[in-house]
């Protein structure tokens, strides 16, 4: 007897099986499982993508609504040009929440895309995920139009477009497919901005001659004007005349005539003020009082803070050689400044002569004239300094010490010098409060109170991990995501380092605790200091002779955990090794053949270089830090200068601010690594290594 299924058998067994077959086909694209694609990702292997077809990109949203964001990537880095334009719209027209936002945005710059306009055109709706791509949609729309020789569709027209925009490789190359004398006025400017663009600034100061005596209005936008100061900077021949030419610019507003609207948030006035200052102050000493006038009139004129405060860093630049008008200037315009920090510069070589001349009673007075005014690393540096060098009473003193251990500031260094002076170790060390410098404000006040932007931009993340794209997370996140949550961070972090992206977890949580206020447990500062290859950093520090933590303070400072990184001096791996110092190091290891982004390798050459340099200095370690940056002979003649300052008040009397930076930063890494692995405080750090 045959079995027939009755029809309502039939009916219920469809059912079953069409959502397993339909669950099996989002599961495959291009007949490969979701899991096998993830796979050879992560092995490396995207040799499967070269076989995809733009018409078959569709099928990668059978892998997830996310998948052709990534996967574009992957085809671009490849060389599929066509693959990741077709799986970028794709994604514009299926993906949803951000990678929807962010395959528009890509179409958008993608020159192989012929749907570049639209996508421009659909960025310039405001979004709360990326708040920065609807202000740039427009002028990324004029860029398209241009790129394109639609030049008569550019808003403004095409000679006003090119006079305003800033430079770029985009702009320089739509400006050469612009027919000769098609537009007269456009011929001229964009000659002097190719000149400018590639540095020729000789013959770009008689191109800006020519079109200041043509009275071109378009000069009067701030790029312009920007470029005619460089121009008149940098190549003219006859700075007096140079001068002259910009007056005369001048004089066609001051005369009384009225520069158009559109010209009247461009700081004109300002503008030539300042460039005026900067030719006067590279003519010399003999004309820096005619620059610090200059300077005076632009800082005036300023419309806008940073205007202000550039204007008023070039004059007190000027004042530099002289301590005293320095510090006379510095009393006059300190309450005026806008970014603290942005004169911390000019603070740090004032500070450094001081102490070199010993006049300790002067930077006592610095401290006490512009601490409400200083951003809060140099107030803590001024504090501890001054404190240290012995003028204070002894009241004076422990209340500038603890100005540089309790008050909010991001220095560890200057925290923790103070800490062994009060005999009081921070359990938990507050870092600071403030977001770090250049996050887009807009997106932070965008973010604020912002649940499901949080969560779409670390789907993001957690897909460029899922996808085995490392590398763009830490890009990703200063750029779009920079108040992370520490949390997150930690936890993004631990799967960096985990696929061996040490760098770009440091960077991680380094961003992270930077813009959260309030303490640091020991959990994040663990996050903050790491330590990778442990068992390889033991063995060559142990082999040598060399502190455990301080040999992981000298790698973190040195490399921030990049094996593979040459500095541009040539400097190679996680000890930053030259070659013909790892050559003499090899010669004496007695070591034919080695490679120096060998983790190994190179922890046992520069730990046995170190120590090296601590025997040849007589066991001062900070010396020997001080030669691993800038050469032991140098250091010896810096000894024999400041051989009767207190050892921190050596380190703030040299003149090199990369070596004091440096020591600096070892240190304070030696602190936060003795504390939280080796039961260390940071009297017994400071003198261990002092």
């Amino acid at each position: 007897m045959k079995f027939r299924p009755n029809k309502t058998a039939a009916f219920f067994l469809f059912c079953l099986i069409l959502p397993l077959s339909l669950l099996s086909c989002r599961e495959r694209a291009w007949g490969i499982s979701r899991e096998d694609i993830l796979s050879r990702l992560e092995s490396g292997n995207t040799a499967f993508l070269a076989k995809v077809s733009p018409e078959e990109a569709a099928q990668a949203l059978r892998i997830g609504a996310e998948a052709p964001w990534y996967l574009a990537r992957y085809a671009r880095d490849a060389g599929n040009s066509a693959l990741a334009t077709a799986l970028l719209e794709i994604g514009a027209r299926h993906s949803t929440g951000p990678f929807r936002i962010l395959c528009i945005r890509d179409m958008a710059h993608d020159r192989d895309s012929p749907r570049r306009l639209e996508a421009a055109d659909l960025l310039a709706e405001p979004s709360p995920l990326f708040p920065s791509f609807s202000s740039d949609a427009p002028g990324l729309r004029a860029m398209i139009l241009a790129e394109q020789g639609r030049f008569e569709e550019i808003p403004g027209g095409l000679v006003a477009f090119f006079a305003r925009a800033p430079a770029s490789p985009p702009l320089m190359d739509a400006g050469l497919t612009v027919a000769p004398g098609r537009y007269p006025r456009f011929d001229a400017l964009f000659a002097f901005r190719r000149l400018i663009d590639s540095r020729a600034y000789g013959p770009a100061w008689e191109a800006a001659q020519e079109l200041i005596d043509g009275e071109y209005p378009e000069l009067f936008y701030r790029t312009m004007l920007s470029e005619l100061g460089r121009a008149a900077l940098y190549g003219a021949t006859d700075p007096a005349a140079a001068i002259e030419r910009l007056d005369l610019l001048a004089g066609r507003i001051d005369g009384g005539n009225t520069l158009p609207e559109e010209f009247a948030a461009e700081s004109v006035p300002y503008m030539l003020s300042f460039y005026r200052g900067r030719i006067f102050a590279r003519r010399g000493a003999s004309h820096s009082e005619d620059a610090r006038a200059s300077f005076r009139e632009a800082i005036t004129r300023a419309e806008s803070p940073f205007d202000r405060d550039v204007a008023l860093w070039y004059l007190l630049d000027l004042s530099g050689e002289s301590p005293d008008r320095l510090m006379a200037d510095l009393a006059e315009f300190a309450s005026g400044w806008d970014d603290p920090s942005f004169f911390s510069g000019i603070l740090d070589r004032l500070i450094v002569r001081l102490v070199q001349n010993r006049n300790f009673t002067g930077l006592a007075g610095l401290h006490t004239t512009l601490e409400p005014y200083l951003d809060r690393e140099t107030r803590a540096r001024l504090a501890y300094i001054t404190a240290k060098s012995g003028v204070l009473s002894p009241d004076e003193a422990e209340s500038a010490y603890q100005t540089a251990f309790s008050e909010d500031h991001v220095s560890l260094y200057y925290r923790m010098l103070a800490s062994a002076e009060l005999d009081a170790l921070p359990p938990a060390p507050v870092l600071g409060t403030s977001h770090p410098a250049g996050n887009d404000a807009e997106e932070l006040a965008a973010a604020e109170g912002n649940p499901d932007r949080e969560s779409a931009l670390e789907a993001v993340c957690r897909g460029f991990l899922r996808y085995s794209r490392e590398s763009d997370v830490y890009p990703f996140v200063r750029e779009y995501f920079p108040d992370l949550s520490v949390p997150l961070a930690m936890e993004l972090a631990g799967s960096l380092s985990a696929a061996g992206h040490h760098t770009d977890a440091l960077r991680l949580m380094v961003l992270a605790v930077g813009a959260e206020p309030g303490p640091v447990t020991d959990e994040q500062l663990a996050g903050l200091y790491p330590r990778p290859w442990l068992k390889e950093v033991s063995s060559a520090a142990e082999k040598h002779g060399i502190p455990e933590y301080l040999l992981y303070a000298l790698i973190r400072t040195e490399s921030f955990f990049n094996a593979s990184v040459v500095s541009h001096a040539g400097a190679v791996g996680l000890t930053q090794l030259m070659r013909p110092t790892a050559g003499d190091i090899a010669r004496k290891l007695k070591v034919s053949e080695y490679d120096l982004t060998d983790p190994a390798t190179n922890l046992e050459f520069g730990a046995f270089y170190l120590a090296e340099l601590v025997r040849r200095l007589d066991g001062n370690v900070m010396a020997a830090l001080f030669s691993y940056n800038a050469g032991i002979s140098r250091v010896r003649s810096w000894f024999r200068a400041g051989s009767d300052l207190d050892p921190v008040l050596f380190l703030e009397s040299l003149p090199f601010a990369e070596t004091r930076g440096y020591g600096r930063k070892v240190l304070a890494a030696s602190i936060v690594y003795g504390y939280l692995y080796y039961q260390k405080s940071p009297g017994d750090i400071i003198r261990e290594l002092f």
